[in-house]
C-alpha cells in the first residue's frame, strides 16, 4: 500500500511538471476536450500503479509465500477499486499545486501519512476507537481492511464489496473534483 500510493499519488507530479514545461498547454490547444486529456494522464498512470501492484503482489506471493486467500478476483478488485481512488486523488491534488517541490514533496508526505494511519504499518486493532473512527476519511484505510480481510480471514468478493464501494466513491469524488477544477487549469 505504502509504496503504490507513491506511484498513483505521483500523477500529480506529472500533471504539475507538464504544466510547468508548456507541454500540457499544447495538449490544451489541440482539439480534444479537458476532460479527454485528464482522463488521458489518470488512465496513463493508473495502468502505471496497476502494474507495481501486480508485481508487488506476485513477488509477494512467490518469493514469501504471502497467501492471497482464495478468492483472487476479489484480490484484484480491490486493487483496481484502490488504485482509482489513489490516482484520481493524484490528478486532483495537481490542480491545487504550483510547484515542482510541493508536488513531490505532498506525494511522498501524503503517501506515508496515509500508510501510517491507515493501518499499512500496524494494526488499526491496537489504536483507540476514536482514531479508527477519525481514519475512515483515508483511502488506504478501507484498502488496508480489504486486504487484511483478504489475507486472514479468507475473505471473499461479497466480503468486500463494501470496502471497494467506499474505495469507489473516492474514486468518483476526487475524479468530479479534479474534472471541475481541471477545466479551469492553466
Amino acid at each position: 500500500v505504502t509504496w503504490v500510493q507513491i506511484t498513483l499519488l505521483g500523477a500529480a507530479e506529472v500533471l504539475v511538471d507538464e504544466r510547468l514545461r508548456g507541454t500540457l498547454r499544447r495538449l490544451l490547444m489541440q482539439p480534444t476536450s479537458r476532460g479527454m486529456i485528464f482522463m488521458g494522464k489518470l488512465v496513463s498512470r493508473l495502468l502505471l500503479g496497476l502494474l507495481q501492484l501486480a508485481i508487488l503482489l506476485l513477488g509477494g506471493s512467490y518469493l514469501f509465500g504471502v497467501n492471497w486467500g482464495q478468492d483472487l478476483p476479489a484480490v484484484a478488485l480491490v486493487s483496481l477499486a484502490f488504485a482509482l481512488a489513489l490516482v484520481a486523488m493524484g490528478m486532483m491534488l495537481a490542480t491545487w499545486i504550483s510547484s515542482r517541490g510541493q508536488a513531490s514533496s505532498l506525494v511522498v508526505g501524503l503517501a506515508m501519512a496515509m500508510s501510517a494511519l491507515g493501518g499499512a504499518w500496524f494494526p488499526l486493532e491496537v489504536t483507540p476507537p476514536l482514531y479508527r473512527q477519525v481514519v475512515q476519511v483515508l483511502p488506504s484505510t478501507w484498502a488496508m481492511r480489504a486486504y487484511t480481510d483478504l489475507l486472514v480471514r479468507s475473505a471473499r468478493i461479497p466480503d468486500v464489496l463494501p470496502y471497494i464501494g467506499v474505495l469507489l466513491g473516492f474514486a468518483v469524488v476526487f475524479l468530479a473534483v479534479g474534472l471541475v477544477r481541471f477545466r479551469q487549469y492553466e
